[in-house]
């Protein structure tokens, strides 16, 4: 993967606040009307991410993957893919449990909110 294919290499247009908070209701109501609504925190993005919007989940070494540190989710549009790192691996690192959530719902924003602006092209992350 050559790192000329990162999202922040791209012009992704200005998204409101507001309008991510929409969105980000409208994910978890689709997904709790299909899987049974999350009543209470924590939100299961994981099963989000798997059951719901059909994505694979698989863990990297994103180090030796990009070649830079300080990343630790990536989104392969066309191949229905979300990379994490190793190290937020929440069996193997479970202080790290709310930073995992957190690069998984991340991940998915991407996948909602910007994947039509990636599909054209093989090998995105973000």
């Amino acid at each position: 993967m050559a790192k000329g294919n990162a999202i922040s290499n791209r012009r992704v247009p200005f998204l409101p606040d507001r309008q991510i908070e929409q969105e980000a209701e409208v994910l978890l109501a689709e997904y709790g009307q299909a899987h049974g609504a999350v009543t209470e925190p924590p939100v299961p993005v994981d099963e989000m991410i798997e059951l719901y919007l059909g994505l694979s989940l698989e863990f990297y070494d994103m180090q030796k993957l990009f070649g830079i540190g300080d990343v630790y989710g990536a989104l392969w549009v066309n191949e229905r893919r979300v990379g994490v790192a190793a190290s937020l691996d929440p069996e193997q690192h479970p202080a790290k449990l709310g930073r995992y959530r957190f690069t998984l719902a991340h991940e998915a924003g991407h996948w909602r909110l910007h994947r039509h602006l990636f599909q054209q092209r093989a090998n995105q992350f973000s």
